[in-house]
């Protein structure tokens, strides 16, 4: 999760997530990016999820709400 797509959204998961005790670790882009640190990564990048190659279900969906979560594919070179 990013608080990068929706604070106000990510903000009340969080406060939610803190009161049960359960670790929750919301990342800005930058941040997730370094999980990709030397690898090959695949396009179209580090991008939210329902960009992620839609298909029309996705899109519908988006329409709900924005998801606030990015993703990425790599390979090791």
């Amino acid at each position: 999760m990013t608080p990068d797509l929706n604070p106000e959204a990510v903000g009340r998961a969080a406060e939610l997530f803190a009161r049960s005790g359960t670790p929750f670790h919301p990342r800005p882009l930058a941040e997730f990016e370094r999980f990709f640190d030397g690898l090959e990564l695949l396009g179209p990048g580090v991008i939210p999820v329902t960009g992620w190659r839609p298909e029309p279900v996705d899109v519908a969906a988006q329409a709900e709400g924005i998801v606030p979560v990015y993703a990425g594919v790599a390979r090791k070179p």
